[in-house]
């Protein structure tokens, strides 16, 4: 609380999600009929709403938030635009409510449509940004990751998954209990895609390896969607009728984008979070009496649980095996269903690119010498001011911006960190590939990098095995650096 004020949600509006969305619709339409839909819920007008809060929009690509406001008709005191994936809903929320508890503004309209826009007359079919911004001039990652087919988040979520396994007591049963009862939970909400489809742990377990470890039945499904929330001060929102839903605690912390850089795959940023979530709300995690948790991975739900402190480290598999995550069970979580049974959220929708490019590295000023060195069979690192070795290389010192960059020859040699064999080609580009391996190499000097396994059956790929440097001379231009066992 500032300023003798208090920030809750008023009113919400939420879309069935589809695996195929039937009325295609601008952003702007999208945003105009969730703000109306979730203003009508709270009982609330158009004009009393001076905050926007909104992702990026493909008929407003720049000044979103002003653009939503004009398509609207109304004048706003606060404006922003959230990019943080499947963390925008939560992101919206306790930044209206700042917002709002701060004084800059009354009451927020935080709004998230996930649709497909109508076709556009003589364009191509839109195909799906399945390179995830990795294609980008100058993106790290479009040089770093994507070559080796780490795009995917599947393959992202399947690495924490591997390395889970590798330093805790966590069997494949676990996991496919958690979406199990993710299920039978969406068996009761009539807008779940899945309503009427239960499944069995035998089941999950028998359904198709995407990534390995993860089952087809373990992961997020696509599709189409959209919600909507008015946040807005406690004091207006007991005056709708409806009984507020208070913001009392939350907390954001970023380290990384790409898995290989996080600092460990098995505790999450959501530790540092989720204390400063539950010190600001003033309460102990017994008092939660029913969660709801990002679950685009039945590993996601398990690390989370730990990590956000409802028991200790490597102790998620037991506390699942101990409670029923049944809406009616013991712990209640994600009693509508969860992302991976198409009962809430909205994700990635369209067609596929046909037969796309192999994807290749484009150096950039700043990466161009460990490029050059690849090409010559050679395995330079970055290092940092203080003469410590890392990856990937930068115009400035991670940790201290301190601008240029010296380099030491690397002894191409490491441990493979984590990994998962891709069996179909989540990517595009490596469709005609699968299976192949993609690994997260620990190299003797410490940095870890993206790469690919070769040289090696994959059934023989284990974690902790030592790995040497092999150099894949794509074209005149282009080396990849690969590894395999020593």
């Amino acid at each position: 609380m500032r300023n003798g004020r208090r920030a809750a949600i008023s009113g919400t509006a939420e879309w069935a999600p589809q695996r195929r969305w039937d009325t295609p619709m601008f952003g702007l339409e999208a945003y105009g009929k969730l703000a109306r839909e979730a203003l009508d819920d709270a009982g609330m007008e158009l004009g009393e709403i001076d905050g926007i809060l909104c992702t990026r929009l493909g008929d407003a690509p720049m000044f979103a938030p002003a653009a939503v406001a004009e398509y609207l008709g109304i004048a706003t005191n606060f404006g922003e635009v959230v990019d943080l994936g499947g963390a925008n809903a939560t992101g919206m929320v306790w930044r209206a409510a700042a917002a709002i508890e701060a004084g800059v503004c009354d009451a927020c309209l935080c709004l998230l449509p996930s649709v497909p826009a109508p076709p556009q007359p003589g364009a191509s079919a839109r195909t799906q940004n399945w390179m995830m911004g990795a294609d980008a001039w100058g993106a790290p990652h479009g040089q770093f990751d994507a070559p080796y087919g780490l795009i995917n988040p599947n393959s992202h979520f399947a690495m924490v998954a591997q390395r889970y396994m590798y330093e805790y007591d966590l069997e494949p049963r676990t996991l496919a209990k958690i979406a199990v009862q993710g299920r039978e939970n969406a068996l009761l909400n009539p807008r779940a895609i899945f309503r009427d489809q239960p499944i069995t742990i035998e089941d999950v377990l028998s359904s198709p390896m995407v990534v390995d470890p993860l089952h087809l039945l373990e992961i997020v499904m696509p599709c189409s969607g959209g919600a909507g929330v008015v946040v807005t001060t406690l004091e207006r929102a007991q005056k709708t009728g409806l009984r507020p839903v208070m913001v009392s605690g939350f907390g954001e912390h970023i380290t990384h984008k790409s898995i290989t850089y996080a600092p460990s795959l098995t505790q999450i940023p959501i530790v540092a979070a989720a204390d400063r979530a539950f010190a600001m709300a003033g309460v102990e995690r017994e008092a939660v009496d029913v969660a709801s948790m990002y679950d685009c991975y039945t590993i996601t739900v398990l690390v989370t649980i730990e990590d956000s402190g409802f028991c200790g480290k490597g102790e998620g598999a037991r506390f699942v095996e101990e409670h029923d995550l049944r809406f009616g069970g013991d712990w209640p979580l994600n009693t509508h269903g969860g992302l991976h049974v198409g009962a809430g959220g909205a994700g990635a929708g369209g067609g596929l690119m046909a037969e796309p490019p192999r994807i290749l590295p484009k150096p950039t000023a700043a990466t161009a010498p460990f490029w050059e060195a690849a090409r010559e069979h050679r395995l330079l690192l970055p290092l940092t001011d203080g003469g410590e070795a890392y990856f990937y290389p930068r115009a400035f010192s991670p940790g201290s911006l301190e601008p240029g960059t010296e380099w030491v020859e690397a002894s191409g040699r490491g441990v493979l960190y984590s990994y998962t064999v891709d069996r179909r080609g989540t990517a595009p580009a490596f469709a005609a590939r699968a299976p192949y391996v993609i690994g997260i190499v620990e190299l003797e000097e410490g940095p870890r990098m993206t790469t690919n396994i070769v040289e090696c059956a994959i059934e023989d790929v284990r974690i902790g095995m030592a790995v040497e440097a092999v150099y894949e001379d794509v074209d005149d231009e282009v080396t990849l650096v690969l590894f395999r066992p020593v």
